[in-house]
């Protein structure tokens, strides 16, 4: 497991981590008791490895070696902030993850069993596309009473 994620896994599960992440998702503008059962009831919640377990470390340029098959990790941040390829050279054979889909982008989605279980992602990439469009200088963030407000420029 690359690096970056497990540390981001590992922070993830502490209380002060997720304090600090609940009130920035409220000061964005998520209500705070809709943000409260997104912690518990949303399937990254849900799903979310404890870290439990005994994981490899890896991280950018380093390579694997499985029997005599090498594979060399690749950083590719972006479905996750430590999101890891592994190419083999000598085949030439690339394994993406979830990093490069065939004919779709990943995004959020609705869960039969979980009607509304996606809003702490639906907010996670709101959020994402507006900073994007703030350092294009498209649109300029203000606080108003400790709430985000995003304009046009």
């Amino acid at each position: 497991m690359g690096k970056v994620d497990y540390d981001m896994n590992r922070q993830f599960l502490n209380d002060d981590f997720r304090e600090k992440l609940l009130n920035y998702y409220v000061s964005e503008g998520m209500p705070r008791d809709v943000m409260m059962r997104q912690t518990t009831h949303n399937q990254g919640a849900k799903y979310m490895s404890r870290c439990d377990f005994k994981v490899h470390e890896v991280e950018d340029g380093e390579i694997i070696w499985l029997d005599s098959l090498k594979l060399q990790c690749i950083a590719t941040p972006g479905h996750t902030p430590g999101h890891m390829m592994l190419y083999i050279p000598e085949a030439e054979i690339l394994f993406t993850g979830d990093h490069v889909l065939f004919d779709i982008t990943p995004n959020i989605t609705v869960w039969e069993e979980a009607p509304d279980g996606q809003k702490w992602f639906a907010m996670g990439e709101t959020v994402a596309h507006l900073d994007y469009l703030m350092f294009q200088g498209k649109v300029v963030k203000t606080k108003v009473d400790g709430v985000s407000r995003y304009r046009l420029v």
